[in-house]
């Protein structure tokens, strides 16, 4: 399988998601950056939440990454994807979509 078929495959997965996810916060334990060939990584390493039992480390985009700072809590929510294959989004409150 083509890079570019698998790609395509993990951008349907998402959009063809109907499913509500699981919403769990987690307390921001460290933020960190680094680059790739398109730019900035952002990542925000959170508290265990939901069936995590050890901190994890999430990509985010930069506006999240810029308006959270550790000890604040955010939305980790746990999608099972159209295809079977689990991704995870983050927000800042599980109030927000």
């Amino acid at each position: 399988m083509t890079c570019g078929v698998f790609l395509l495959l993990l951008v349907l997965n998402q959009a063809f998601d109907r499913s509500a996810p699981e919403e769990h916060e987690a307390r921001v334990l460290l933020k960190t950056t680094g680059s790739t060939l398109k730019g900035g990584a952002y990542k925000l390493h959170v508290a265990s939440a939901g069936p995590w039992t050890e901190p994890q480390s999430l990509s985010v985009d930069e506006d999240l990454h810029r308006t959270v700072e550790p000890g604040d809590s955010v939305c980790v929510r746990l999608h099972p994807g159209a295809f079977g294959a689990p991704y995870v989004t983050v927000t800042r409150s599980c109030t927000e979509p």
